[in-house]
């Protein structure tokens, strides 16, 4: 299942089978595509896609064509920032643009909504959730690890 199904049914708009899992690829790197994607086509597994958007074309990162048969396939294509920056370093106006301008880049080329977002780094500061929020970003989760401590548990900041 997707990133984006898990957070329909934590928001209780969707349910969850009764064995979850969800797998996840950070970066959008070619390899994802031409291993990865395969096997999940493979075994009828869904996944989603995080993707930074300023790599999308470059030397081993998957093209705009390729992310399009990905999601075309059923997977989720979200949003991993515009250039990959560390939230916990960024102001609020810095990671409020990597976080929209990925998103509506995402939505321009590929034409699905992206209500999804992976913190590159999985790592934010405290008070950061005001950007998340915002109007213009519209979505309600994202998933890292916990504020600035650099562990590795992961954890859901809901709005």
């Amino acid at each position: 299942m997707t990133v984006g199904e898990i957070a329909a049914a934590l928001d209780g708009t969707g349910t969850l089978p009764e064995r979850p899992i969800a797998l996840t690829f950070d970066d959008g790197w070619r390899e994802q595509y031409e291993v990865a994607f395969p096997l999940l086509q493979k075994y009828g597994f869904r996944a989603t896609f995080f993707v930074v958007t300023a790599h999308v074309g470059y030397p081993r990162f998957m093209s705009w064509e390729e992310l399009a048969e990905v999601r075309d396939a059923g997977m989720e294509i979200a949003s991993h920032g515009r250039k990959h920056v560390s939230l916990v370093d960024a102001d609020d106006k810095e990671a409020w643009r990597e976080i929209a301008l990925s998103k509506e880049k995402l939505e321009e080329e590929l034409g699905v909504p992206v209500v999804s977002f992976s913190y590159p780094f999985g790592g934010y500061r405290r008070g950061f959730r005001r950007c998340w929020n915002a109007p213009a970003i519209g979505s309600r989760w994202g998933w890292g690890d916990r504020p600035s401590t650099g562990r590795a548990a992961a954890t859901i900041s809901g709005g």
